[in-house]
């Protein structure tokens, strides 16, 4: 139906008693009658959908095409689709009318140049689909909200621009359609956005089992119906913005943008059951907004490192202290915050000596968050190398740049005492003689401690041995003094110090008994040397013994060194029954 007049009144009058009635679409645009009696388009005619408003009887418009609630109810329910407009019209269409429509509905002005639709009353249609078809601008004012069973948006020119922030729209399932016809001219990367708001829970397009939106347009040159609008998936120029107020947003087909980003807000949570795409072009990004990560389904949609995931953040309240959404990257964002549980593994060291590395366990990460990604920090401790003996707190000084709540648990790092070596001096006596002065030192004390600055007492050597002991080796052990960062612990050398030998007899060579230090190098390869027979034969060369000789008494002449010697020989020779006998004065001279 179309009707055209010089706009001083209205162009279009349907009676209170027709009935429009069809199982096909009703098609309601401006048009005329040439001279000659062919149709006219009346392409860049506003639509007004409104009531005339009148002063007395003065009529004050609007003029035109206007279609009033009472021609509008003239269309009963069961046809295929009312569309108001064409794919070519490019007047503005205005929907002043509060109306409630049965059937399905296209606002469609979706030729190059468009004036958009601006919708300033609401439109209602809870069980049918609402389709707005434009070339330019579409909004919505504060009083016009859209209540759908769902809402296509098709956007057909690069200035497409679909503003729909009206806190009380309510349909449960969007999408969204661009396509810009072939050869126009690049716009260089300036396309319009789409921004829906909704009051509830919002399905992105249907589950594929159900078949995607389709909505129903008007093609002018034949006076049919256009090839069908098919949202298979959510497309748009530039940004792509869906909010839902409250409920949970479902994504069930994928969205795209050919130069911009994608955000997606919920107040309840995400769910992508169908493990469908967000593939923002031209260097855009995505954000997805949710209350809680509790019950996501993400599927397998992942945020871009280092912080894929942010807590503590809200889309119109910003973020907590400390973490800040980055300003690349893809990026999940949620207002609750998960806890993390930091745990100091205890540790001991020994006085003097370095800290240990500090290590812990981590527990509470959620969404497949790392920890360099989700915490920085480290645990410390105030002890230093000369602290005291003792135990020390392991504290942890950490903050969560992508908002974690951080449980820090403290350990203890136990510093235990050093150990001190109490070293005799050698000494030696004749059987039946008092001991000899007992001297000795202490060793082994760390940063820069001394005996005078970390010990108390008197230093004291004695011995078990007396005058009534026979020839032997004997310990001398220290003893008197007491530290607290220190443990005191006899030298290996203590336990044979003291050396009591038989009258008469020289003092054993205690580097020949090895008791003080290690044999010489050998003047040939694989002996070592003895000492067995030194002080009277020279240096004899024997393979290495099985251990050290121990003093042997039974020489039978008092005073001879070299039947004492040899008497240790034959008694507890102790070697390996070989001899090198290839120098003079050796062992075959006896």
């Amino acid at each position: 139906m179309r009707g055209k007049n010089n706009g001083g009144s209205d162009a279009l009058a349907i009676g209170s008693d027709a009935v429009i009635q069809t199982t096909g679409s009703v098609n309601l645009r401006p048009g005329g009658v040439a001279p000659g009696g062919s149709f006219t388009a009346a392409e860049n005619d506003p639509v007004f959908i409104a009531d005339p408003q009148f002063v007395g009887g003065t009529a004050l418009g609007p003029f035109g095409f206007v279609l009033s609630s009472p021609e509008l109810a003239t269309i009963r329910d069961g046809s295929a689709g009312i569309v108001i407009g064409s794919a070519t019209h490019t007047g503005p269409i205005s929907a002043n009318l509060a109306f409630n429509w049965q059937d399905e509905l296209t606002l469609q002005n979706a030729g190059a140049g468009s004036a958009g639709i601006t919708i300033n009353s609401p439109i209602t249609n809870p069980s049918n689909l609402v389709t707005l078809s434009s070339g330019g601008p579409v909004t919505q004012s504060s009083a016009a909200p859209i209540t759908a069973d769902s809402l296509l948006l098709h956007g057909t020119q690069p200035q497409s621009n679909f503003q729909l922030g009206n806190t009380g729209n309510n349909v449960e399932t969007f999408a969204s359609k661009f396509e810009v016809p072939k050869g126009l001219p690049d716009p260089g990367g300036s396309f319009g956005d789409v921004n829906y708001v909704n009051s509830g829970a919002l399905a992105i397009g249907r589950p594929s089992a159900m078949g995607p939106l389709t909505g129903t347009g008007f093609d002018s040159s034949n006076n049919q119906p256009t090839p069908p609008i098919i949202a298979t998936n959510s497309t748009s120029g530039g940004d792509f913005f869906a909010q839902t107020l409250s409920g949970n947003l479902t994504l069930n087909h994928n969205i795209s943008t050919l130069a911009s980003d994608i955000t997606l807000v919920t107040s309840g949570v995400f769910l992508n059951p169908g493990m469908n795409t967000l593939t923002p072009a031209g260097g855009g990004r995505f954000l997805v907004f949710a209350d809680t990560f509790t019950g996501e389904i993400d599927g397998d949609l992942t945020g871009s490192s280092p912080q894929p995931n942010l807590y503590g953040c809200t889309f119109s309240g910003g973020c907590i202290a400390g973490v800040s959404i980055p300003a690349t990257g893809n990026h999940f964002v949620y207002r609750e915050r998960p806890a993390a549980t930091l745990t100091a593994d205890n540790k001991a060291r020994i006085y003097g000596a370095q800290n240990p590395a500090f290590t812990f366990q981590t527990s509470g990460l959620v969404n497949g968050d790392t920890l360099s990604d989700a915490v920085s920090g480290d645990f410390s401790t105030a002890a230093t190398p000369t602290s005291n003996v003792g135990a020390y707190a392991i504290t942890g000084s950490f903050v969560s740049p992508v908002g974690y709540a951080l449980n820090v648990v403290p350990g203890t790092l136990t510093v235990n005492k050093a150990q001190l070596s109490l070293v005799a001096d050698p000494q030696s006596r004749l059987q039946g003689a008092a001991n000899p002065p007992l001297t000795g030192t202490v060793t082994g004390f760390v940063v820069g401690d001394t005996a005078g600055s970390a010990t108390t007492g008197s230093l004291v050597f004695s011995t078990p041995a007396d005058t009534a002991s026979p020839i032997g080796f004997y310990a001398i052990n220290g003893a008197g003094l007491d530290a607290g960062n220190y443990l005191f612990m006899q030298a290996p050398s203590n336990a044979t110090a003291l050396t009591v030998l038989a009258p008469n007899i020289p003092p054993p060579d205690r580097l020949r008994l090895g008791i003080d230090q290690a044999p010489r190098q050998s003047r040939e390869p694989g002996f070592d040397d003895s000492y067995v027979y030194e002080s009277n034969l020279g240096f004899p060369e024997l393979c290495a013994a099985a251990g050290p000789l121990t003093v042997a008494g039974g020489g039978s002449t008092v005073g001879d060194l070299l039947d004492y010697e040899w008497a240790r020989v034959r008694l507890n020779p102790n070697l390996s029954n070989c001899i090198n006998v290839d120098e003079q004065n050796g062992c075959d001279d006896f």
